[in-house]
């Protein structure tokens, strides 16, 4: 998938609304779409100051670290991406990854893992207490890019039912290239939505923070009556209003627009 300016935005906001820090564990080798000063420019706007500087060919351990991370461990089914490690995630992951990992990132993997379930229990188990998940999955307008699209719901009720609180998602609206789109806050996280009136591809950017230990993996449970009062509020984590501003700042922010979705702002 790689990480365009509009994603970096969204992960800018996420890093500060959960102070990301400690060591990442990466899914896949990602490739910046941007330049170092784009990059820069468009985590800043949202995470405040970057944790360090980004060079102006910015690569994703460059990234990774502007996000806050002191480290970062790449890992992919294929050699020739170049991970720090081949894992397939299908399988259990290396014992030495249990609770090894402060953060994962999932940008663009998961829907390309038939055995789904298996990794998202591998990658929760790669957690550390008060670990982050962080997922940027294809929602919208994504048909054969991979095996699956992904909604709000499923993480929010998966990570809820699994030691899981803070849950949070960002709707990516995607634009023309790289540098367009518009990045919004899901405010309730098991709603129904409205088909796009725009017809563009659109991402969900989902993050939880592990607040519990389970003894044994939760299947969600998918229902759309008799919801136990305030689900859906413990569920919503609204974005800190600096981080809003941030993304208005940069023009990824909705503007009011027939619909309601908001018109796609290009990169400034």
């Amino acid at each position: 998938m790689g990480l365009s300016a509009p994603l970096l935005a969204a992960l800018g906001g996420v890093a500060r609304q959960y102070g990301l820090e400690g060591r990442l564990l990466a899914l896949g080798v990602q490739t910046i779409r941007c330049d170092g000063a784009t990059a820069a420019r468009a985590i800043g706007a949202t995470r405040g100051a970057c944790a360090c500087a980004v060079p102006e060919t910015a690569d994703h351990r460059a990234i990774y670290a502007a996000l806050g991370f002191a480290s970062s461990t790449s890992v992919d089914l294929f050699p020739d991406e170049g991970p720090d490690e081949i894992v397939d995630l299908s399988r259990p992951l290396p014992v030495s990854f249990h609770a090894a990992f402060d953060a994962f990132l999932d940008a663009g993997t998961l829907e390309h893992v038939f055995d789904a379930p298996a990794a998202l229990r591998g990658l929760m188990g790669a957690l550390a207490p008060r670990g982050v998940a962080m997922h940027i999955s294809p929602m919208d307008g994504f048909a054969n890019h991979g095996f699956y699209q992904f909604g709000p719901k499923l993480f929010a009720r998966l990570y809820a039912a699994n030691g899981f609180a803070e849950c949070s998602a960002w709707r990516i609206v995607l634009g023309g290239d790289d540098n367009a789109g518009v990045v919004e806050p899901i405010a309730d996280l098991d709603a129904p939505f409205a088909p796009s009136e725009t017809g563009a591809r659109t991402l969900v950017l989902f993050a939880a923070r592990r607040t519990a230990s389970v003894s044994a993996f939760t299947a969600p449970i998918d229902t759309h009556i008799a919801v136990e009062a305030g689900v859906r509020q413990a569920l919503a984590l609204a974005p800190l209003p600096e981080v809003l501003e941030g993304l208005r700042a940069l023009g990824f922010a909705p503007r009011p627009a027939r619909g309601g979705l908001g018109r796609l702002m290009p990169w400034r």
